[in-house]
């Protein structure tokens, strides 16, 4: 489904001439950027487990190998001015389009091919072509996540300034549209809660979740959404969240829930803004229950701030 969304709503154009990288020669140039790309990767893959439970760790290493000489093929194809500044966390996007051409099955057969320890995987430097369905797929896979970095960049630029501007928005429209988590992050220092919301504006919440229908429908957003659209919604989804986080501070019907678990850890009587922002959403959206009820909060969203 996702893979015909992509092919609907971008134009593919088979003349485009690709490089295709050499990853060791890439590790050996790029060697700080290929570091960070690869500490992006090594927490790449893990929600396509949900798909195969039956399969070893190895698997999602195999994965992650695969998916790290990927998107070095899509990075070093961005243009120069995207490639000076790397941001850890923009391989989000670009996963869940991996995901959707990659042929998982010929990972599954192949696994002897890879090597892994329990916490890290070995840089894959073979040929990946054979791990897609044609050289055809693999190309548009490569140039609709492309696409996706570059609506990245747009909405970010890879600059601090812009990323501090967008914080700064959603700081905004809490204190206009929340007054009690206002209240409740008011005392605490700005640039701590800058800190906080800088990780949802980078992510678009996509380390949140393994849900993929979830993180199908997050990435569709990215691409969908204007600025001002993704401003709220990040401030929507934080509001949403802390109710689900703290639903006795704020006293407030709410559909969203965390786990029992997540419940005993929380110190109610003591709890502060940061600790609501710096928690919330991460375990609302990691409950898989509620994905469905975000998935609608999504689709409103689009409906209303699509381009």
């Amino acid at each position: 489904e996702f893979k015909n969304y992509l092919n609907d709503s971008f134009k593919f154009d088979d003349k485009i001439s690709l490089l295709y990288g050499n990853v060791l020669e890439f590790k050996e140039t790029q060697a700080e950027t290929f570091r960070v790309i690869h500490e992006d990767c090594r927490r790449s893959c893990w929600r396509f487990m949900t798909i195969f439970e039956q399969q070893t760790r190895l698997f999602t290493r195999a994965l992650q190998g695969v998916f790290e000489h990927f998107f070095i093929d899509v990075w070093i194809n961005t243009p120069p001015e995207m490639q000076q500044n790397y941001f850890q966390g923009i391989t989000d996007s670009v996963e869940i389009v991996f995901g959707a051409f990659i042929n998982f099955n010929r990972v599954i057969h192949n696994l002897s091919w890879f090597k892994a320890c329990e916490d890290d995987f070995n840089t894959f430097f073979g040929d990946i072509m054979g791990f897609f369905y044609s050289e055809q797929e693999y190309k548009r896979a490569v140039i609709y996540s492309i696409y996706a970095l570059q609506k990245v960049h747009q909405f970010n630029k890879f600059d601090l300034n812009t990323m501090e501007q967008h914080n700064l928005s959603v700081i905004s429209l809490i204190s206009q549209n929340d007054k009690k988590l206002s209240k409740y992050i008011s005392d605490q220092p700005a640039q701590t809660i800058s800190c906080f919301i800088f990780q949802y504006v980078n992510t678009f919440f996509l380390h949140n979740t393994n849900n993929i229908q979830l993180s199908v429908k997050l990435v569709k957003l990215q691409l969908n959404l204007n600025t001002k659209g993704i401003v709220h919604f990040i401030q929507t989804i934080i509001s949403a969240c802390s109710r689900a986080y703290a639903p006795d501070l704020f006293n407030e019907p709410t559909l969203l829930r965390i786990s029992d678990e997540n419940k005993l850890q929380i110190d109610l009587p003591n709890i502060s803004g940061i600790e609501i922002l710096s928690h919330c959403v991460n375990h609302v959206m990691q409950l898989d229950a509620n994905s469905v009820i975000i998935c609608d909060m999504l689709d409103q969203f689009e409906k209303k701030y699509k381009k």
